[in-house]
């Protein structure tokens, strides 16, 4: 078992990961869909790991369905890409998370 506060932390470090990973990938390539989908996503991670304080178990299966949303993008990425980096990367990050949150759930 994880504790929620474990969790909690280990969140809002995926929701700065990914905020991050956003702004590189608009800083390198110029895209602005990275970095929208980046912010999007790390915000969304900072509400589910901010709401574990106050109800649990909602925030950390809000922060899993992100991760796994996540995950199934970054999956289709790399097998359109066919390149490690930066959603290989990031798939492994995101199943990391949600694994890390599905045992704190449990």
């Amino acid at each position: 078992m994880i504790s929620h506060h474990v969790a909690q932390l280990s969140l809002a470090i995926y929701g700065l990961l990914l905020a991050v990973g956003g702004y590189i990938g608009f800083r390198k390539a110029g895209s602005t869909a990275s970095l929208r989908a980046g912010l999007i996503a790390g915000v969304l991670a900072f509400i589910g790991a901010g709401t574990v304080t106050d109800n649990g178990v909602l925030g950390l299966k809000f922060g899993a369905f992100v991760a796994g949303a996540m995950g199934i993008i970054f999956a289709i990425r790399l097998a359109k890409t066919k390149k490690f980096m930066p959603s290989g990367l990031l798939l492994g990050l995101s199943l990391v998370e949600l694994l890390i949150l599905l045992l704190a759930i449990l």
